[in-house]
């Protein structure tokens, strides 16, 4: 039975960066400074596997700081 693709549930960072109006490396600015937490690793290659809480709660934090 083939393996369903549990990756259709995360976004990557670039969709991430888009639906916030940033960049990538932006984003990947604010995870190394803090800014924003870091979300959850794929162990198979390493790239971070954003979800809709992780997009809503960096939201959340912008608001928060304007």
């Amino acid at each position: 039975m083939p393996k369903k693709r549990e990756s259709s549930k995360f976004l990557t960072s670039a969709q991430v960066a888009i639906a916030l109006g940033l960049t990538k490396g932006t984003l990947h600015y604010w995870i190394r400074q803090g800014k924003v937490p870091p979300p959850e690793v794929n162990p198979e290659n390493g790239y971070y596997r954003w979800t809709l809480a992780d997009v809503e709660n960096i939201r959340l934090t912008l608001r928060e700081e304007s």
